[in-house]
């Protein structure tokens, strides 16, 4: 037992360690490079700073309650606080990825008005906005109790030792839509559109390359010198 305990906590030190180092180095990155320093790459450096706060705040809590076997020595404040950092990181994260895909729509679709529409106002209102919506399906409905079933509530009162994360069908629905199924739907629609526009280029360029090849063919065949050719049509 002793054995399996202590590779249990090296697997999620090593976890915590790794997705800390990691994301740290994508903000050192970012950081250190100026050329880096793109639209695109501050969320990138907004979700590596999330992603860190989610092993600080989410994956500790989750690797002690399994290294007590299940048991919670910490309360029930820091239950609510450990579900909501859960939560609200996980949809932080989510909305980041959205978000990064509406960037790179603007970018690859419609490249003339990306300059005007994601501007350094507009990055700033769609941080702000990962930030902040998230707290709304974490922190507000958990501590407010209003996120799970009276029997569970109850049941906390009486087991101090649990922390179970039991939610009611009206915070799963707007939950879910919020941190998942809306920023899913949206990822979808836009990568599709940058597929259809890639592939799309992708026929114009061999196209292209297959009437270059063509003409460079007729020249040769013709014995027309494509050097001459050339200055003749200049």
């Amino acid at each position: 037992m002793v054995v399996l305990w202590l590779a249990q906590l090296f697997v999620f030190v090593a976890i915590i360690l790794s997705a800390i180092f990691g994301n740290s180095l994508v903000i050192v990155a970012v950081w250190r490079n100026r050329k880096l320093r793109t639209w695109t790459n501050y969320f990138v450096v907004s979700l590596a700073f999330a992603d860190t706060l989610v092993a600080l705040g989410a994956m500790s809590f989750n690797a002690s309650q399994t290294l007590n076997e299940g048991r919670w020595v910490w309360g029930q404040v820091m239950c609510d606080l450990w579900n909501s950092l859960d939560v609200y990181f996980c949809t932080t994260s989510i909305l980041h990825l959205c978000c990064i895909s509406v960037d790179r729509y603007y970018a690859i679709c419609k490249p003339l008005q990306y300059p005007l529409t994601m501007t350094a106002r507009t990055v700033r209102i769609m941080l702000t906005a990962i930030w902040i919506l998230p707290g709304f399906v974490s922190f507000l409905p958990i501590f407010g109790g209003f996120y799970t079933t009276e029997a569970n509530l109850h049941a906390r009162s009486k087991v101090l030792e649990q922390c179970d994360f039991e939610v009611n069908g009206t915070y799963a629905v707007v939950s879910s839509s919020i941190s998942f199924w809306l920023p899913a739907v949206v990822m979808i629609i836009t990568y599709y559109r940058i597929y259809r526009e890639a592939a799309q280029q992708e026929h114009i360029l061999y196209r292209t390359k297959v009437a270059a090849a063509l003409l460079n063919k007729h020249l040769q065949i013709s014995e027309i010198p494509i050097s001459v050719q050339n200055n003749s049509s200049s």
